[in-house]
């Protein structure tokens, strides 16, 4: 069963919230471990996330948009 967050979260456009990912690390000049290191979770997860094969979880989007330094909003808008 999919939690109600995720499946919103990896319904929101496709892949533009792995693009938003990147982009925010990108623009923060963080590297994929730094941001796997902050989020407990291994350089895949991270490249996944981007790649928009698989999406983070609500709590670990929630800590992403924390890490970046901006709100959930700017990360969902187009």
């Amino acid at each position: 069963m999919i939690k109600a967050g995720y499946a919103s979260l990896y319904y929101q456009g496709g892949n533009k919230i792995g693009e938003k990912i990147k982009a925010q690390r990108q623009a923060k000049k963080l590297s994929v471990k730094d941001v796997a290191d902050s989020m407990g979770v291994s350089p895949q997860a991270v490249y996944r996330w981007e790649s928009g094969e698989r999406m983070p979880d609500i709590v670990t989007f929630l800590s992403l948009v924390r890490l970046f330094g901006i709100n959930v909003d700017q990360m969902l808008k187009d």
